[in-house]
């Protein structure tokens, strides 16, 4: 029999991650890449993992979607597309919030934060506690001015994302973890982990925690 894989999908930044991990959550494949658009990289970034290991849509069992916040576009193309891989392959999706990705992606132990650059001089941010590999959140997802990130805990013991660099005036025994891994690692075995606990699927929807940069015209 082949093996199985589950496929991880992370657009919520300007880079796209991918990640195939086996039936034990090892990890067979990952893939990231700077691009200006995912709607034509997805597909033949996806093609290109699974040729290297030998495999086809056809050895997937389970897709996890990081579901953000992050970028609105971006988001929007990763979730349309693990959905309708879903439906053509009769595999179960499931979505994972971006913050919460960085949580469990990170080595770290305690309360601290995960942040993210949201633009606009704001970071994406929430609370969360790790210990002994377990993530429990404290916290909503939120957009913040970066100078008021240090409000929400104001003695954390680890910070990660690519929003750390933007905040100033991290406590010194703070681990600052601006290197974040492949986001697409984590949605993956969230969704494996789902889909052998029987977890039914939900709908997967863009988290978004603050209005869209465009906005359509006001009507007259």
């Amino acid at each position: 029999m082949n093996p199985r894989f589950a496929l991880g999908v992370d657009t919520s930044t300007r880079r796209l991650g991918l990640a195939l991990v086996d039936e034990g959550g090892a990890v067979v494949a990952a893939r990231e890449e700077a691009t200006a658009t995912h709607a034509t990289r997805l597909v033949p970034a996806l093609e290109s993992l699974l040729a290297g290991c030998g495999a086809g849509r056809g050895d997937l069992c389970a897709i996890g979607a990081v579901t953000g916040p992050g970028s609105f576009t971006g988001l929007r193309i990763g979730l349309a597309s693990a959905l309708g891989l879903s439906r053509a392959l009769s595999i179960p999706a499931y979505g994972l919030q971006s913050l919460r990705a960085i949580a469990l992606a990170v080595q770290a132990e305690g309360a601290g934060l995960a942040v993210m650059d949201a633009r606009r001089s704001q970071v994406y941010c929430q609370r969360f506690l790790r210990r002994e590999g377990d993530v429990m959140s404290l916290g909503e997802p939120g957009a913040l001015a970066a100078e008021r990130v240090l409000d929400e805990m104001p003695s954390p013991t680890w910070a990660a994302g690519d929003g750390v660099a933007l905040v100033r005036g991290w406590p010194g025994e703070c681990r600052l973890i601006g290197e974040v891994p492949n986001l697409a690692v984590p949605a993956a075995r969230v969704a494996l982990a789902a889909m052998a606990s029987g977890e039914p699927t939900a709908r997967l929807l863009p988290t978004y925690v603050r209005p869209p940069d465009v906005r359509l015209p006001a009507e007259v």
